[in-house]
């Protein structure tokens, strides 16, 4: 609820980072705080995350800006194909961290068999499709103890073959 974008906002001091929820949880200012007091600000702020902002609403009601990057972790059912939709359309770099999937969000069937009492099978492969779908450039699995919804998927920077 947050937490990427009080990451990347710290470690990019340079680029606006803004956070979209549909309302800002008492975590968000906690960890901004946090930075604040303990983090180190960035040459010429006053203080850690100056380049931090929080909106409150519909991500997908942003006007993206030149060289946007759209980031979204856990962002449910169709919402991740709807941002990665937007950011292609702005031409802007994407990556999301799909949790929850619908049948029928990317197939236009159910997944049967084993595959059905399967979560982590059955995550594993929608990801895939979605990646598919989308022409990802990247899909990378990040440490399961962060979280078990753990592939993050890539796209837009034009680097489809390194």
């Amino acid at each position: 609820h947050g937490l990427l974008g009080v990451l990347l906002a710290y470690r990019f001091p340079s680029r606006t980072v803004v956070c979209v929820d549909t309302f800002r949880r008492p975590l968000f200012d906690g960890l901004v705080a946090s930075f604040r007091k303990h983090g180190e600000a960035a040459r010429g702020e006053s203080e850690a995350l100056t380049n931090l902002q929080f909106v409150e609403g519909d991500a997908l009601a942003l006007d993206l800006r030149e060289n946007a990057m759209v980031t979204a972790v856990h962002a449910c059912n169709d919402l991740s194909r709807l941002l990665v939709e937007k950011a292609q359309a702005a031409q802007a770099v994407w990556a999301v961290l799909p949790c929850c999937i619908r049948s029928g969000t990317y197939l236009p069937c159910r997944l049967g068999g084993t595959l059905a009492d399967d979560d982590d099978a059955k995550h594993t492969l929608l990801c895939g499709i979605v990646a598919g779908l989308f022409r990802a450039e990247r899909l990378q699995a990040i440490d399961r103890r962060i979280t078990n919804r753990n592939i993050v998927i890539c796209g837009g920077a034009g680097f489809e073959s390194y």
